[in-house]
């Protein structure tokens, strides 16, 4: 088998590994010293070792508090479904404010479904934006708990 051309920088993390193993195998399979690679061989070992450790730390942090993300999750969904059946309130200034609140909920899209540090930047800059531009919609609506955006027990995370 031959390899025409490829560029490793285009291969994903898993990807670039399962090669290099590849390769490491025919270096085995024919030696080393056989193709006169020796030297570069020795310095290349540590390396495939350091890319197997690189792609097994853990996906998660440590750190991650899953009682908040799920506390953070809850509260934004609860907020939006508040936002969504306001569309349908009595009061026209709260169906009114909740049409204008929504346009930016969904320009954001499924925030909580989203991987966790994804998840933080959106709601941070959502909670940002509805905040600075939508202020007084916020508070007719009562869902003040956009404003607490930093804090662990609403939107934000640590």
């Amino acid at each position: 088998m031959e390899i025409a051309t490829i560029h490793l920088k285009d291969l994903r993390n898993q990807e670039h590994y399962q090669f290099q193993k590849e390769f490491n195998g025919l270096v085995i399979k024919h030696t080393a010293a056989a193709l006169g690679i020796e030297a570069l061989y020795t310095t290349y070992m540590p390396l495939l070792g350091n890319e197997y450790t690189a792609l097994n730390v853990p996906g998660k942090s440590a750190l991650t508090d899953d009682l908040t993300d799920a506390l953070r999750d809850t509260t934004y969904k609860g907020i939006l479904d508040t936002t969504k059946a306001a569309r349908n309130h009595f009061d026209e200034t709260k169906q009114a404010a909740a049409k204008r609140l929504l346009v930016v909920f969904n320009a954001y899209g499924s925030v909580a479904d989203k991987p966790y540090d994804e998840e933080t930047g959106a709601l941070t800059k959502l909670c940002f934006e509805l905040i600075n531009t939508l202020s007084d919609d916020i508070e007719t609506l009562g869902i003040d708990q956009l404003k607490n955006c930093n804090s662990k027990t609403t939107l934000s995370t640590r």
